[in-house]
């Protein structure tokens, strides 16, 4: 669903496809030079959720040139429990240790809610770090209405868009300052100018993803995002974004 006035798009869609031998075959079949990631989300009705990932991860990889582990969707039930706790350290443990033995081991990103406390966040963190994944992507979408002008007809889904802003890249921000630059942090979450993209990249994200801007802006947003990033650089007299990254993680904490 699109809220038109505020930027923001609202899912449910859950993890819906036609399953990892069907999507392998796809991946295999493409001649394109792009960089592929393949984001990986548990089943629903699943016996064993942590058991799902490594599975696709073995099955899929050699096709794909990274792997997200994405235990952060609203819309699959139980599996944001996966963030919390023991269950976290488990699967990334079992994902890491069944990774290790592709003959091309490919990068490996955690994707986080944005919905999380500072002391889940320290644990992820911790985790990512001993695991040695390859970065954090912050964030998917939230459940959290008030971030929203008006909720009262979006009762259900993840809400992304341009309301998440400030509490995507506040998680972004904290990520930065627990790791002190230990770990890569992708910031994902309400961007749709420049200003946007620079402001994550200060707070402390070495690259940005960006979705629900390209409904409402195009293609051709990626362009602009691009020139107008460079321009800021300019002006705040940094020669590269590797400059730039973390020089003002305090301000969004």
């Amino acid at each position: 669903f699109r809220i038109k006035n505020e930027q923001a798009i609202i899912n449910h869609f859950g993890f819906n496809n036609h399953g990892m031998e069907k999507v392998n075959k796809r991946l295999g079949e493409y001649t394109g030079d792009c960089v592929l990631g393949l984001n990986i989300g548990a089943n629903k009705t699943s016996s064993n959720m942590k058991s799902d990932f490594s599975k696709v991860i073995l099955h899929c990889a050699h096709n794909v040139d990274f792997i997200t582990i994405n235990i952060s969707s609203p819309n699959t039930e139980g599996l944001r429990d996966l963030q919390k706790g023991d269950h976290i350290a488990k699967l990334l443990s079992e994902v890491m240790l069944n990774s290790k033995s592709l003959s091309n081991p490919r990068p490996i990103f955690i994707k986080i809610a944005p919905d999380l406390e500072l002391n889940e966040l320290e644990k992820i963190v911790s985790i990512c770090l001993e695991n040695k994944l390859s970065g954090i992507i912050a964030t998917n979408t939230s459940n959290d209405r008030k971030v929203l002008d008006d909720s009262q007809n979006y009762r259900k889904g993840g809400i992304s868009g341009r309301p998440l802003f400030s509490k995507s890249t506040k998680i972004l921000a904290q990520l930065s300052k627990i790791s002190e630059g230990r770990i890569p942090l992708i910031g994902v979450g309400g961007i749709s100018s420049g200003w946007d993209a620079f402001e994550k990249i200060c707070a402390g994200a070495t690259a940005v993803q960006l979705y629900s801007a390209l409904t409402y802006q195009g293609p051709s947003l990626v362009s602009s995002i691009l020139k107008e990033l460079d321009d800021l650089l300019d002006i705040h007299g940094f020669k590269s974004v590797r400059e730039a990254i973390g020089t003002q993680t305090l301000k969004f904490v």
